[in-house]
């Protein structure tokens, strides 16, 4: 401004108060027009105007810096208030005179021109130039463009180039204003676009614990607005519980910068929003604090990003662990059972065996023999204990055969009475008639068991009455409850119910699904449900359940009946045991299997050899194959297997009968071993009647 008014003083002297205040009116209004005009193109005609108009001359134009700061851009040119965008075509010499002010920021002028060519007019007419002036545009010491001036009747002098100096200090405010306002623009629409466009939600926090600014994408998380979030409070936009975590901790912050405590590290939370439509959705949101100009605190900027995938994510890989886990150790518990009851197997063969033998020794009437039948019985009850176990490892095949319900439930009751807490009752009612279906024993038992634990363990607080009712029902077509299929038939129908917590409709449809439970960690395998469902399925039944909240549950499951003459056909072992006098090669590592086996069989007549030894026993079949009538071998033994024993005979004498007992039937079953040539296959403890009934059977074929 001194500058400025040192000009006007020297105009004042020199030429008049009315000059001196002319110039005043122009470089005020051109000061104007810088802040009332943002676009510098507009700004700089007026400026140009202007001080074409204080200087005298006829002729004006503006270049400026391009983006590579290097080339010189010309936007247009002025003939005596008359704008033109014609590219100037300077000569050698113009342009000499203006690099100059260019590189050195100083104003240069030179009134000896005359005559030479300029630049062209619209209708292509050249403008005779008889003097000119360049005036450097500065900006923080920089020169960012140049302002030409051309043709002064009177020529330039020092003062011209003075008050040119001045307009172009202005021009180049006007510039640079004008630049830095459009990278400011460029800036925000940048960061606007990434904003809107980004997933994520951009956010400010104030002191108050509301919104000061929320981003658009803030609608497609929640599905509120922005401007209805902005209006919101901690408890609107989040979870109780989350709200709670948000609130801790900016208190804590406001309080540790009361203290004098200023942190600037970051925060990271995973916190429940809730959305308009009443559902909640969980957002990653990490902040940071800002200041204000004093450094005092004044809120915090943030970011939330969806992880609610990741977190279905991680549930589901949670939930899939815990099922490898629980499948590994159901496994596990099945191996050790199935080995437990492989060798209480063996166990049972000894006992049974020689129990047999003892009441063909005994005669009737005698007290001993009652002892001896109540031992045979016990150790055939055993025996349908450690099928049921191998059943549980999966080591036995299902062996359906004509039944009644009726007395698995009993059974299965009094072995359930002693486990289940005294506050739970049990009432059963089985109907005498209920009628013969064709079943798995072990099946329908662990069916049972499976269902009467799951409602004991619904009472299991409160104790209550767990419920077993067993009867007929005839379907004519129409189910005899919801959401099952039936043929037309007689069915055996149990129901188990009890009185407990009950179950919500989400529960209802996942009960069957495997690994689903709402039992405490450590109370439930999730699997007890799946297996009844599995069960029922492949006897062609149906299973439906009831259930109401508070009030109880009562499954329901239907079994076909079968008539009875199936029933009647199936065999029940009376009568004589079946005898011969043929030869039988005995193999078994057992050596109380082996020998009770061996008496057993001499006792029915046959000529017996019984080895411990698989590999004695092929030696001495490789020696006296046509020996032996039949073999009967165990399948697990060292050594040589009973399979690959099996196989060896065959490939010497391919006639040769072969019976394969075991005590589990993993990796053999009647299939399999019909495929490489076994006659039969009999599953452990041996029944002296079952073994005959093989042995003769498979002879008189012979």
């Amino acid at each position: 401004m001194d500058h400025v008014l040192d000009i006007a003083g020297r105009i004042r002297s020199g030429e008049g108060l009315k000059a001196s205040n002319e110039l005043y009116r122009c470089l005020l209004t051109a000061s104007r027009t810088v802040l009332q005009e943002r676009k510098f193109e507009t700004a700089v005609r007026t400026i140009l105007g202007l001080c074409t108009k204080s200087i005298g001359a006829t002729v004006a134009y503006v270049e400026v810096s391009g983006d590579d700061e290097h080339e010189l851009e010309r936007l247009f040119l002025t003939y005596g208030g008359s704008f033109d965008s014609v590219e100037p075509e300077m000569t050698a010499p113009i342009v000499r005179l203006r690099d100059k002010a260019y590189w050195t920021a100083q104003v240069t002028y030179s009134n000896v021109f005359l005559g030479s060519m300029f630049m062209g007019r619209e209708h292509g007419q050249p403008v005779s130039i008889q003097n000119m002036m360049f005036c450097p545009m500065n900006v923080h010491r920089k020169t960012v463009g140049v302002i030409g001036l051309a043709n002064k009747e009177t020529g330039f002098s020092e003062l011209d180039a003075e008050i040119a100096m001045a307009f172009s200090d202005i021009a180049a405010l006007s510039f640079h204003n004008s630049r830095t306002l459009d990278k400011l623009a460029e800036s925000e629409e940048k960061y606007r676009l990434l904003v809107e466009n980004s997933g994520d939600v951009i956010f400010t926090l104030g002191p108050d614990f509301r919104f000061a600014y929320v981003s658009p994408t803030v609608e497609g998380l929640t599905g509120y607005s922005a401007e209805e979030m902005m209006k919101m409070n901690l408890d609107g936009i989040f979870s109780p519980s989350s709200a709670r975590i948000v609130r801790t901790a900016y208190k804590r912050r406001i309080r540790n910068e009361k203290a004098g405590h200023r942190a600037n590290d970051s925060e990271r939370w995973e916190l429940e929003h809730n959305r308009k439509d009443g559902s909640r959705i969980w957002g990653e949101v990490t902040t940071r604090p800002f200041r204000d100009k004093n450094g005092r605190f004044a809120g915090i900027h943030g970011i939330t990003r969806d992880i609610s995938e990741r977190r279905r994510s991680e549930a589901e890989k949670a939930r899939l662990e815990s099922q490898l886990r629980q499948s590994q150790k159901m496994e596990a518990i099945g191996t050790l059972a199935g080995g437990i009851a492989h060798d209480f197997n063996n166990i049972l063969g000894a006992i049974i065996g020689y129990v047999e033998l003892a009441l063909d020794e005994i005669p009737d009437g005698l007290s001993a023999r009652g002892d001896l039948e109540q031992v045979l019985k016990s150790a055939h009850r055993a025996k349908e204990l450690t099928y049921r176990i191998l059943s549980f490892s999966r080591r036995t095949d299902p062996e359906r055969k004509p039944l009644q319900v009726g007395s698995i439930v009993e059974e299965t009751m009094k072995l359930l009475r002693a486990s289940i807490p005294t506050t739970i009752k049990i009432h059963q009612k089985l109907e005498a008639n209920a009628g013969t279906v064709l079943a798995d024993p072990t099946q329908v038992h662990q069916l049972l068991l499976n269902l009467c634990t799951n409602a004991a363990h619904a009472m299991r607080k409160k104790g209550g009455v767990l419920g077993v009712r067993l009867d007929r029902v005839a379907v004519d077509g129409k189910a005899p409850a919801k959401h099952i299929e039936l043929k037309r038939g007689l069915y055996c129908r149990l129901n188990v119910f009890d009185n407990g917590e009950g179950m919500s409709e989400e529960t209802l449809h996942r009960i069957f699904e495997p690994f689903f439970t709402t039992k405490e960690s450590g109370e439930g395998t999730g699997m007890g449900l799946a297996v009844v469902h599995g069960i029922v399925k492949s006897h062609d039944g149906a299973i439906t359940v009831h259930s109401s909240p508070g009030i109880g549950s009562t499954f329901s499951v239907y079994l076909p009946l079968v008539e009875e003459s199936v029933a009647k056909e199936i065999p029940v072992g009376i009568g004589s045991i079946p005898k011969g006098t043929e030869h039988i090669l005995f193999v078994d590592d057992e050596e109380a299997l082996a020998a009770v086996a061996g008496e057993t069989l001499e006792r029915q007549g046959y000529r017996v050899s019984v080895l411990t030894s698989s590999r004695e026993a092929l030696d001495l079949f490789r020696d006296r194959p046509g020996d032996f009538d039949i073999v009967i071998t165990d399948m697990t033994m060292p050594q040589i297997t009973g399979t690959e024993l099996a196989k060896s005979m065959l490939q010497i004498r391919p006639d040769i009968p072969i019976i394969i007992c075991t005590g589990y039937s993993e990796g053999m079953s009647e299939e399999k071993a019909t495929e490489l040539g076994i006659r039969r296959f009999l599953m452990k403890p041996l029944v002296a009647r079952e073994v005959a009934e093989a042995v003769r059977a498979l002879l008189d074929r012979k």
